[in-house]
């Protein structure tokens, strides 16, 4: 990452920043939205079939089927754990990767993060005291001691201090002569605490566990894309709604309307 971001094009090596990274954010953006639809859709699916068979018992005019203990199938297992780790981890992921393709682009959009200004010479010759002085007369920014500023950064190749308060201002400071070169709101802090799970302490106790969960997803899904393609027959993969067929009665299937209908 300090690769990425020690060449002087505004936090893009080569504009792989743009043309890599942000591609495969939005790509990675539109299959977790999938993926939530898709969860949605086999939730309410599966919600619906349990009502179905409830009702069934209920009437007393079907019986229950019970199925054969079948030999462990991985492909059933792929399916049916990867459906309920998508529930787990769909809406986390999505918040990381909405704030990923933010932070993908804050260079390009001021509110995000404000424009580095370029102050006079290379060499810092303003104090770290005169640096306070100089935000004390910023109204917005609410600087009136040290333990209202969050961070102070210096960048003697622009010739710049950065003053950062703890209520999101940013003050820059020309380096050299103290003048006030611009004071703007900086998100871009926010959003990498959302994007770290650090905003509320959500980073142990949500987001590892359910990065971890996501490598679990991950070899799940690369399972199932994967063997049909090096699958030595052709059968189909086995469906689990096709168990949904024991909860129907044979009367059913056989019933005097349905003979008629056919003759």
């Amino acid at each position: 990452c300090r690769v990425l971001h020690a060449f002087p094009s505004r936090g893009s090596s080569w504009g792989i920043r743009l043309w890599v990274f942000l591609p495969v954010g939005v790509i990675w953006l539109s299959t977790c939205l999938a993926g939530f639809y898709l969860v949605l859709k086999t939730t309410r699916a599966k919600m619906c079939a349990r009502k179905r068979r409830q009702a069934a018992i209920s009437e007393g005019g079907q019986t229950v089927t019970t199925l054969d203990k079948r030999p462990f199938n991985l492909m059933a297992f792929c399916q049916k754990y990867h459906y309920w780790l998508a529930l787990v981890i769909v809406v986390p992921w999505l918040i990381v990767i909405a704030s990923g393709l933010m932070l993908q682009v804050r260079y390009e959009v001021p509110w995000f993060m404000p424009a580095e200004q370029k102050g006079q010479g290379t060499v810092p010759t303003l104090g770290f005291e005169e640096a306070l002085d100089k935000a004390r007369a910023v109204p917005q920014a609410g600087v009136s001691e040290w333990k209202d500023v969050w961070r102070v950064y210096v960048y003697p190749a622009r010739g710049l201090i950065n003053l950062r308060a703890r209520n999101s201002q940013e003050i820059q400071l020309d380096a050299a002569t103290g003048d006030i070169l611009q004071v703007a709101v900086r998100r871009t802090d926010l959003i990498e605490d959302i994007h770290e799970g650090r905003w509320m302490g959500a980073n142990f106790w949500l987001f590892l566990p359910v990065h971890v969960l996501s490598i679990f997803l991950w070899m799940m899904g690369v399972t199932l894309w994967l063997r049909p393609l090096f699958a030595s027959d052709k059968r189909k993969i086995p469906d689990r709604r096709l168990s949904e067929e024991a909860w129907e009665s044979p009367n059913k299937r056989s019933s005097p309307n349905r003979r008629s209908s056919k003759n």
